[in-house]
């Protein structure tokens, strides 16, 4: 989904509802049903991860050139020039961060639900991904937001300055992301879109209604990333 689409917001109130809702748990909601083994939430945030790469290396980059002690924070790490090479190297970061932990969940035999978080405008970006998940024989599943580009302003403008991305940005990945086409691309047929409604609509609305349905079946495969094979 395009920049302020609601993605790292649903991303984390999904997580925050495995985190706090145990099968075994007298208040745990009828879409966990009863002797359901816990399943542990990975999120996976590209953007969290440039920003860690990104403070690091010009931190160091600091160090290095200057006898000057260099304060970086996450509230000012966006406002620092964009750098390709590390857009690249955080991003194998990321991937890396997705296989290890399927595999480290497989060896320990546990079910863990790892929620990918980023744009992934162009559709190669989602066939990574894909990839990575059939080679462990893992499940995968496309969540897509979409919101026009408008709403994403709105909701842009209400970050704060260190999180915001700029319009020129919103407005040409409005232009060059490629939604899911499972008719096309048949390695997508596992995918949902959830439209986000015209801004000030709150996306928490959106995570509750999506993701506390009756249906296990559209609990854990169409919302929690479809639980399913690809």
């Amino acid at each position: 989904g395009l920049p302020a689409s609601g993605k790292t917001s649903l991303a984390k109130h999904i997580k925050r509802k495995f985190t706090t809702n145990t099968a075994s748990s007298s208040t745990t909601p009828s879409v966990f049903p009863k002797n359901q083994p816990l399943i542990k939430v990975t999120h996976v945030c590209f953007d969290e991860i440039y920003n860690s790469t990104a403070m690091k290396t010009k931190k160091a980059q600091k160090e290095k050139n200057s006898s000057m002690k260099l304060k970086v924070d996450s509230k000012n790490v966006l406002d620092m020039e964009w750098d390709p090479l590390i857009w690249k190297s955080s991003r194998e970061a990321a991937f890396t961060q997705i296989e290890d932990t399927i595999k480290s969940s497989i060896d320990s035999d546990e079910q863990r639900l790892i929620i990918v978080d980023d744009n992934m405008y162009y559709r190669s970006m989602r066939a990574q991904v894909v990839k990575i998940a059939r080679t462990n024989n893992c499940g995968v599943g496309i969540l897509h937001l979409i919101s026009d580009a408008h709403s994403c302003h709105s909701r842009n403008e209400k970050r704060s300055p260190g999180q915001r991305v700029s319009q020129d940005t919103i407005n040409k990945m409005c232009k060059i992301l490629e939604p899911p086409n499972p008719k096309k691309f048949p390695w997508e047929r596992n995918f949902r879109s959830i439209k986000i409604e015209p801004y000030p609509t709150q996306t928490l609305y959106f995570c509750i209604f999506f993701f506390e349905g009756t249906d296990i079946l559209l609990t854990y495969i169409n919302v929690v990333l479809m639980q399913i094979m690809g």
